[in-house]
C-alpha cells in the first residue's frame, strides 16, 4: 500500500490501518507520515471510532470529535463515515465540514442494528443542526447507504457521475 500512497487523492483508512501502514503509534503522526507519502494534495482521514477522526494534508491537519451516540452495532459504521466524507469532499465542502458530516453519518449509522445504517441526506442534515448548532447544506434523499436499502442504486449512480466530473474513472457497481 506504500508504494500506492503517492498516486492517492483521497486515503481513508482507520486508526489500526494508519499505524500500520505508516509505522507511527500515535494517530496524528501516523496522518502526517501518510500525507507525506501520498501525493501533494492529498487528504488523508484517519477514522478512530468513538475518538472521532483526524483529517489532513501536507498543509493542514484537523480534528473532528465523534458525535456521543449509544452504539448499538459499528458493523458499517466505517463506510457509511467514508460515503458522507465523499459527498462532502466531492461536492466542495472544506475539510472540517467534510469531516464533520462523515462523524454524523457515522453516529446515525452505529445506532441501528445489523448494518441497517440506512442513512438520508435530509435527516444527517437534521443531526448535525441540531447537535451542532450549525446547518450543514444538504440535498434531500441524496446520501442512501447500503444495496438492499430504497435509494442505493441512485447513490452509487450520483457518486460515480461525481467521480467522472473529477476525471477518476469508476468501474460499474
Amino acid at each position: 500500500i506504500r508504494d500506492l500512497l503517492p498516486l492517492v487523492d483521497l486515503f481513508l483508512p482507520n486508526q489500526a490501518e494508519a499505524a500500520a501502514i505508516s509505522g507511527e503509534q500515535a494517530p496524528e503522526k501516523a496522518l502526517a507520515a501518510l500525507s507525506a507519502l501520498a501525493s501533494p494534495d492529498a487528504v488523508v482521514v484517519v477514522k478512530m471510532g468513538a475518538a472521532g477522526c483526524l483529517a489532513g494534508s501536507r498543509a493542514e491537519a484537523w480534528r473532528c470529535p465523534a458525535f456521543r451516540v449509544k452504539v448499538v452495532e459499528v458493523t458499517s459504521a466505517g463506510d457509511v463515515f467514508g460515503a458522507g466524507f465523499l459527498y462532502g469532499f466531492l461536492g466542495g465542502w472544506n475539510l472540517p465540514e467534510a469531516a464533520r458530516f462523515a462523524s454524523a453519518c457515522g453516529a446515525l449509522a452505529v445506532q441501528r442494528p445489523g448494518s441497517g445504517g440506512i442513512v438520508a441526506g435530509r435527516t444527517s442534515e437534521g443531526y448535525v443542526t441540531s447537535v451542532s448548532g450549525k446547518r450543514v447544506p444538504v440535498a434531500a434523499d441524496t446520501l442512501c447507504l447500503h444495496g438492499d436499502q430504497p435509494g442505493a442504486a441512485r447513490f452509487a449512480e450520483e457518486l460515480r457521475n461525481a467521480f467522472e466530473k473529477k476525471g477518476i474513472k469508476v468501474g460499474a457497481p
